[in-house]
C-alpha cells in the first residue's frame, strides 16, 4: 500500500476550509515536516511577498511517523517566511499536535490569508471549521 497523505487547507480570508492530496512524489522528494512545508513554502510564496502580508502562508506539518508507536511522533514542524530576516524560517515543537493531526488523517495544515477578526479552527471527526474565537 503506498504512503499517501491530505493537507487541510484553511483560507483565513475566506473562512473556508479544504483538503488537498499530497502527490506521492512529493512525499518520497521531501521527507518530514520541514521537507514538507520547505516545499510549499517555495511552490506558493514568491520572492517578494512581505512576511505579513495576505499572500504568505505558514505551514504546519507533522512526520511521517506522526500518530504511531514510535516514542516523540508527536512532532510538528512550522515553515514560514520570517520577519527578522524576509527569509525562510522552520521552527518544530513537541506535543501532541502532530499526532492529533495524522489521527484525523491530515499530514499538515496551511494557513492563508487574514481573518477579519479573531478566529479559531475547530477540527474534529466531522471535518474542519474556521469559528469565531471572541
Amino acid at each position: 500500500m503506498p504512503y499517501t497523505a491530505r493537507v487541510l487547507r484553511v483560507d483565513l480570508s475566506s473562512g473556508s476550509t479544504s483538503v488537498e492530496d499530497v502527490a506521492p512524489e512529493v512525499l518520497r522528494k521531501w521527507i518530514g515536516g520541514t521537507g514538507l512545508g520547505v516545499h510549499y513554502l517555495m511552490q506558493e510564496v514568491p520572492p517578494g511577498v512581505e512576511w505579513d502580508a495576505p499572500e504568505n502562508r505558514v505551514f504546519i506539518f507533522s512526520g511521517p511517523l506522526g500518530n504511531t508507536r514510535v516514542s516523540g511522533t508527536g512532532t510538528i514542524s512550522c515553515v514560514f517566511k520570517g520577519p527578522m530576516n524576509d527569509l525562510a524560517g522552520a521552527t518544530q515543537a513537541n506535543g501532541y499536535l502532530g499526532a492529533f493531526l495524522r489521527s484525523q488523517g491530515y499530514l499538515g495544515i496551511i494557513f492563508q490569508g487574514k481573518a477579519s477578526g479573531l478566529t479559531r479552527l475547530h477540527i474534529d471527526e466531522s471535518g474542519a471549521q474556521l469559528l469565531d474565537a471572541t
